[in-house]
């Protein structure tokens, strides 16, 4: 039997601290998400913060132009990176596994509020976070 290595890095945890819902109209039923995630990494003790901004439309079947905002906020998750790398050090893995380790948390939110709030249940898309490692190292802030 392998020895496993330990995690490079670990969630301690997570808040949505900013969170609104509008209600669905029936002639309004796609859904757009769009991400934006940022962070800022303390170097001084290892603290990774990343910030996902996620809003929602609900666009109509026949017509794109008719939109409505369905959904904002932001998430905050708290991410604990050994040995406390320089941001040059960080390793290309950990945006990509980031977002993947946080966005199952956002999902089962927006799930659970639109359950608990009467709503139809709405459960977003599995989607493939790959191409927003790159904006999140591209958007983290070092402190040092």
């Amino acid at each position: 039997m392998e020895k496993t290595n330990p995690a490079v890095f670990q969630l301690i945890r997570f808040i949505i601290p900013q969170f609104t819902l509008e209600e669905i109209e029936d002639n309004l039923s796609t859904i757009d998400i769009k991400l934006n995630p940022a962070g800022i990494y303390n170097t001084s003790n290892g603290e990774y913060q990343l910030v996902l901004v996620f809003t929602a439309f609900v666009l109509n079947k026949e017509n794109k132009d008719d939109h409505k905002l369905l959904m904002s906020g932001s998430l905050k998750a708290f991410f604990l990176i050994n040995e406390k790398p320089s941001f040059e050090e960080i390793p290309d893995f950990f945006y990509q596994n980031s977002l993947a380790i946080v966005f199952p948390y956002l999902r089962a939110f927006v799930s659970n509020v639109t359950l608990q709030a009467g709503l139809p249940l709405m459960i977003l898309p599995l989607l493939n976070l790959t191409n927003l490692s790159s904006i999140l190292k591209e958007n983290t802030k070092v402190f040092r």
